[in-house]
C-alpha cells in the first residue's frame, strides 16, 4: 500500500548536513543494535530517497507537510529548505507530476526545535495544520476495494 502522506517536523533530511549527521548517529544506535546495515540507515533519510526518484524504479514521493522552527538550534532549518527545493525539483523532473495534495513547507518564526511540545499558539497552529493536511491526504487517497 505505501505511504500516502508525510508530516515532517524539523526533520533529518540530508546526509551532507553536519547537524543531520549528528542526529543520524543518535538514531543509528538502536537501529544498529537491531542489525541494520548502512543501506537501512540511509533509507531513513528522505533526501536519499528523493535523489532516486525517476531512477532505480522509485515512485513519486507522497505529499509532504514540512514544518521547521526558524530558530532551531538542534537541526538547522537550512536542511529543510534544501529538501523542500529538492522535492519541488523532483516533481518537475517527473514532468511536473504533483500529488493530489500539494507539498507545504512552513517556516515558523520565533520558535526552535520541539516547539510543538508546549502549549503555545505556534504549537496549536501546528496541530491544526497537521490535522488539515492529513484530512486532505485521507480524502485524496482511494480506498482499496478489499476494504469496502
Amino acid at each position: 500500500h505505501g505511504v500516502n502522506g508525510v508530516v515532517d517536523l524539523y526533520g533529518v533530511h540530508s546526509l551532507e548536513d553536519p547537524a543531520s549527521r549528528l542526529a543520524l548517529r543518535v538514531l543509528a544506535v538502536p537501529m544498529q543494535r537491531r542489525g541494520a546495515g548502512r543501506d537501512e540507515l540511509r533509507a531513513v533519510v528522505p533526501q536519499w530517497w528523493l535523489r532516486r526518484v525517476g531512477r532505480e524504479d522509485m515512485a513519486a514521493p507522497p505529499p509532504f507537510l514540512m514544518v521547521h522552527g526558524v530558530h532551531d538550534r538542534f537541526l538547522s532549518i537550512n536542511g529543510s529548505r534544501v529538501f523542500a527545493a529538492e522535492l519541488s525539483a523532483a516533481r518537475q523532473r517527473l514532468g511536473g507530476a504533483s500529488p493530489r495534495v500539494p507539498d507545504v513547507f512552513l517556516e515558523v518564526p520565533g520558535v526552535g526545535h520541539g516547539f510543538n511540545y508546549f502549549n503555545t499558539p505556534a504549537g496549536y497552529a501546528l496541530s491544526d495544520a497537521a490535522a488539515h493536511f492529513l484530512r486532505a491526504v485521507a480524502a485524496a487517497t482511494p480506498v482499496p476495494v478489499s476494504r469496502l
